[in-house]
Order: C-alpha cells, then sequence, then structure tokens
C-alpha cells in the first residue's frame, strides 16, 4: 500500500500560509539566533512549517532550504513535502513561498520592521508571479 497524500495546489498553500501570517498575525518562526525554523518555539511555525503535519515533521530538516535534494536531510525534506501532497513543479513555489516568511523575518531584526507587513508585501508579489488570489479578510 503506498501512502498517498491529497494534492495540494499553490493557491491552497498560499491561502493557508495569507491566514496565518496576515490575517491571523501569526508570529515568525525564528531562533534565538534568529535562524528561521520549520518549528520553532510555543508552536511557531514558517510558511513551509505550517504545510507539514506534525507526524511527518523531523527536526533533521531544519536548517534544509525547501527545493533542493542533494543530501540525506534536503531528501528527507523533499519526502515529507511530497507525501504532504506537492508535486515535483511546486518546489520553485515552494521555495519562493519559503523566502517570503524567512526574508520578512530577518528584515524586522536589523531595523525593527514589522514581520506582518514585511510579508503581507512579499506575499503580494508572489501571487502576482503565480497568479493567486489574496484571500479575503
Amino acid at each position: 500500500m503506498t501512502n498517498q497524500s491529497v494534492a495540494v495546489s499553490n493557491q491552497e498553500a498560499f491561502s493557508q500560509n495569507w491566514t496565518h501570517f496576515v490575517t491571523n498575525k501569526g508570529k515568525p518562526s525564528v531562533d534565538a539566533t534568529e535562524k528561521c525554523r520549520y518549528r520553532g518555539d510555543n508552536g511557531a511555525k514558517c510558511g513551509i512549517g505550517l504545510l507539514i503535519a506534525d507526524k511527518k515533521y523531523s527536526a533533521a530538516i531544519e536548517g534544509v532550504s525547501v527545493g533542493y535534494s542533494f543530501d540525506l536531510q534536503e531528501k528527507l525534506l523533499h519526502r515529507i513535502m511530497v507525501d504532504s501532497g506537492f508535486q515535483e513543479n511546486q518546489f520553485m513555489f515552494l521555495s519562493l513561498l519559503q523566502a517570503c516568511h524567512d526574508n520578512a523575518a530577518i528584515e524586522m531584526f536589523p531595523e525593527g520592521k514589522s514581520f506582518h507587513e514585511r510579508i503581507e508585501i512579499r506575499f503580494r508579489q508572489l501571487a502576482k508571479i503565480y497568479d493567486l488570489t489574496i484571500p479575503a479578510v
């Protein structure tokens, strides 16, 4: 028996992220050294972490970017994303979605910028690139 997941569209992944970070003002997932994490303190999750079911998550993927599969950690993350319902042709989108979270989180530290303002700007740019619909508030 194969472990097949229901396919997840770019729109569904985007909408889940928009709702979590823009509408609900979810906190970014960063550690004490200001590095982004798939799973952070107090249940925080990054944009890709939101898309990984708790039972599929492995701490071994921390520090690995989505979209690459060269070493064992990267292959594990790749397998987790496929098992979570994503197709090979979605990995560039997932990489850009990850960059929205990570760049917005990084920018908030040195200048004290609002994470939520920064991620909304980045999400709007991503929506234009992929012709995605911004969820209604």
